[in-house]
């Protein structure tokens, strides 16, 4: 099975709903907390997704400025192979969210209460018992899919089992007694656009939600039957886009192998090697297993290896290129990789 990852669009944010929504207020001036997310799922019988990553949450003025910066990791792994790294930030000041759009390079400004991105309404959950995460002792509140458990009103545990998916952001480190600067709360210099202003505003959070199942999964604020026609859609919506990337990418992929196989060819010393790897994206890097370290002796032994194994790659690739053209879903895009 030819392995490879293929940069794509998507996000992953934070707990947004606001003090007077989630029924708490926090108890402390200011914190600072990081998080490590995790989570995952079944797409397909042959296709999984895994999600990954940190988040690091700045809070002053006893709650009325808090910002959610986070890079996360969603990959897909199967017959074929999808990753995509990205960043993501929103920051709450008062009653106004800000969130950042890398793509467009904007800041979109919108309510706070309008963000419901991984939202929990503690009117509707059931306060259980308390657990000890990152050496603070915290409050569980749950309900039938959402479970988070609150220090002084700051969210330690959030989880959320969606589908046949789940969510989980816990927090490693919680500071309450750091001094935060205002670098801290800084967003980038990207012009900001109300959203109420935006005549497409709605398509243009639907091409980020098609593209991450991870925002799929999380923007809805109740759970529903896996059989259902809504579950079906959120699916279908992301594997769509993920079937439309691979088609475009896979074509990209072999053409730079091929280049780089030229590359590594006519390269007789150790500075033209390193100028190859260079160019080389990390996707195929790994894919061919190679790192600054194996370069650092650059041998004809190691060169004719990395040939040989780029020229057994870029073979498994030609060979089912046909299939992949002729391809008009994802269930036949997987059976082409077997």
């Amino acid at each position: 099975m030819l392995r490879y990852c293929v940069i794509i669009c998507a996000l992953l944010g934070s707990a947004m709903a606001a003090q007077k929504d989630i029924g708490t207020k926090y108890e402390v001036e200011q914190a600072k907390v990081v998080y490590e997310i995790s989570g995952g799922g079944i797409l397909t019988d042959e296709l999984n997704l895994t999600i990954e990553g940190k988040e690091r949450f700045f809070m002053r003025h006893w709650g009325r400025e808090r910002l959610w910066r986070a890079e996360i990791t969603e990959k897909i792994t199967g017959l074929l192979e999808d990753m995509h790294t990205i960043r993501h930030i929103i920051k709450i000041v008062d009653d106004q969210a800000y969130e950042v759009d890398f793509e467009r390079k904007k800041i979109i400004k919108m309510p706070a209460e309008k963000n419901h991105f991984m939202h929990y309404d503690l009117s509707r959950m059931h306060r259980k018992d308390t657990q000890t995460i990152a050496s603070k002792l915290c409050e569980i509140w749950e309900n039938e899919h959402i479970k988070v458990c609150l220090y002084k009103g700051i969210p330690l545990l959030f989880e959320k089992r969606y589908l046949d998916f789940r969510i989980s952001k816990r927090a490693r480190l919680i500071l309450t007694d750091v001094n935060l600067s205002d670098k801290d709360f800084d967003l980038p210099p990207y012009p900001i656009e109300e959203k109420i202003l935006l005549k497409s505003g709605f398509k243009i959070t639907q091409i980020h939600t098609m593209q991450s199942m991870t925002k799929q999964l999380c923007a809805s604020q109740a759970q529903i039957d896996t059989q259902s026609n809504e579950a079906k859609k959120i699916k279908e919506k992301f594997l769509r886009a993920l079937f439309k990337r691979q088609k475009e990418k896979l074509p990209k992929m072999l053409k730079a192998m091929q280049k780089a196989r030229v590359c590594f060819l006519v390269a007789d010393d150790q500075q033209a090697a390193n100028r190859c790897f260079a160019s080389l994206t990390k996707p195929l890097r790994e894919l061919i297993h190679v790192d600054e370290t194996d370069l650092s002796l650059w041998t004809e032994s190691l060169k004719e290896n990395l040939i040989n194994d780029l020229d057994r790659h870029i073979a498994e690739l030609q060979r089912r290129m046909p299939c992949i053209k002729r391809a008009k879903n994802i269930d036949y895009l997987s059976k082409c990789m077997k």
